[in-house]
């Protein structure tokens, strides 16, 4: 800003002292009355405003530098009190063997604690997919232990429907998100999956954690969970 003023000021003088004369000759009758020294005046304003100007940007870039680092300082500090609590696609424990020897394939969404505390208001974030897949809040969960995150869409839940009933109506719509997509390979039932980001939020000592995941959907063996970030909220 100070720089435009002066340039402009400068710009103002020259073509003023090019159009009138007279008023050139005063200034010129004007200036040669002053000590030469006054000369440095304008010089030593514009050096102080030019080192000033410098050492504020330095300050900023400093100060940028030092929130940045404390921020990567408070990140890794999280990153070890955070408890550790995932997603999983199986049956619950209790289940496990008689679906195997039924040899079903669609399993469930499991929340696993695997942290040596207790985590509470477990919160599975909506799925914005047809008319909404939302899951219930689970209050509390034991140190590693895990428990099915309930899903809910229309009439229908994960307690007595699959979810392959809620993705299978909604695979135009996941293509125009960019959440149903072609496999890398050709094994499974389809040619395509769902890849869709989530959202698990939870407490633990009064502190609101969030953790990310990629959850691979696919009729068949191959859908999974993969978290893609974590932090405090």
């Amino acid at each position: 800003m100070i720089d435009s003023l002066i340039t402009f000021i400068a710009v103002v003088l020259f073509f003023v002292a090019l159009f009138s004369k007279e008023l050139a000759n005063q200034w010129e009758t004007r200036w040669q009355g002053m000590s030469r020294w006054y000369s440095l005046v304008p010089l030593a304003v514009l050096l102080s405003y030019r080192t000033m100007k410098a050492n504020y940007a330095h300050f900023e870039s400093v100060v940028s530098k030092v929130d940045g680092l404390t921020a990567d300082l408070q990140a890794e500090r999280d990153r070890f009190q955070q408890p550790d609590v995932s997603l999983s696609w199986n049956w619950p424990i209790n289940e496990r063997q008689h679906q195997r020897f039924l040899g079903g394939t669609e399993k469930q969404i499991l929340v696993h604690n695997r942290s040596k505390e207790y985590v509470y208001n477990v919160q599975l974030h909506p799925i914005e997919l047809g008319q909404g897949l939302t899951f219930d809040v689970i209050n509390e969960i034991a140190p590693d232990a895990q428990l099915p995150a309930v899903g809910r869409w229309d009439d229908s839940s994960s307690l007595s429907k699959n979810y392959v009933y809620f993705f299978a109506r909604t695979e135009e719509e996941g293509t125009g998100k960019g959440w149903y997509q072609p496999k890398p390979h050709n094994r499974g039932l389809s040619d395509s999956w769902f890849k869709i980001p989530m959202v698990l939020t939870y407490q633990s000592h009064g502190i609101t954690w969030e953790a990310r995941f990629e959850f691979v959907y696919d009729v068949g063996e191959e859908s999974c969970f993969t978290r893609t970030s974590e932090r405090r909220v």
